[in-house]
């Protein structure tokens, strides 16, 4: 009897997966140049909206914004492949 085995039907998608030297595998350096990107751009664009963005225009962009990230939402629940 093998111990990977379960007879649970949510496992049954996952398949082995060889150890190879392909270039998309996940690193620390590379996780970490990510991240400090994606929070410069937080920064950056948190410092732009907060200080150039006029308070008549905050909320149609509130509501735009809102929006856009629920189709972008449901759009990555049913094709998360895209």
């Amino acid at each position: 009897m093998e111990l990977q085995k379960s007879s649970n039907p949510a496992m049954g998608g996952f398949q082995r997966v060889s150890h190879s030297t392909s270039s998309s595998v996940m690193t620390l350096e590379g996780t970490t140049q990510k991240i400090l990107l994606l929070i410069s751009l937080v920064f950056i664009f948190g410092y732009i909206g907060w200080t150039q963005i006029s308070p008549t225009l905050l909320m149609p962009i509130l509501i735009v914004t809102a929006i856009i990230g629920l189709i972008i939402a449901m759009t990555l629940a049913f094709k998360p492949l895209w």
